[in-house]
């Protein structure tokens, strides 16, 4: 269903059409999205998913982070997984709306990286693969060529 998502406005309409709710990147940049300007502790993703009250995040990782934002994101996935497991549901998502997935598209090595630098900070495999999708095979930019 999520792996076949496109980028772009046909890849909006294909998910509204699975009866998604898309978030796009406009609206996110605006604040007219269910995180509104502060974001959701402090972050902003570069698409978010709703179907019924179930949240996708998504994030592209298209490049190297500096330590500062990755030590960030390793926080901010942190208190998310926090906030997924709590009884009595989320606190920071709106009333009965529940984490679902935080959607990495990015390269295989930067799963690898995060994945072994999440385990470091006490998470568990089990917790990761709960959480987290990465998917690497939409991970790919054709080289645009200007005559």
């Amino acid at each position: 269903m999520l792996a076949g998502a496109h980028a772009g406005k046909a890849g909006e309409l294909e998910v509204i059409v699975q009866g998604f709710r898309a978030s796009t990147e406009r609206e996110i940049a605006q604040g007219l999205w269910l995180g509104g300007e502060e974001g959701i502790a402090g972050k902003r993703p570069d698409v978010l998913l709703r179907s019924g009250m179930h949240v996708y995040w998504i994030e592209v990782e298209r490049s190297r982070k500096n330590a500062k934002d990755y030590k960030a994101l390793l926080v901010w996935l942190t208190r998310v997984l926090h906030d997924s497991t709590q009884i009595g549901g989320s606190r920071l998502l709106r009333f009965g709306q529940q984490w679902e997935r935080v959607i990495f598209i990015c390269t295989r090595a930067f799963e690898t990286k995060l994945r072994k630098d999440l385990e470091a900070v006490s998470w568990t495999p089990k917790q990761i693969n709960m959480l987290l999708s990465f998917k690497s095979a939409l991970y790919h930019f054709e080289e645009t060529l200007f005559p």
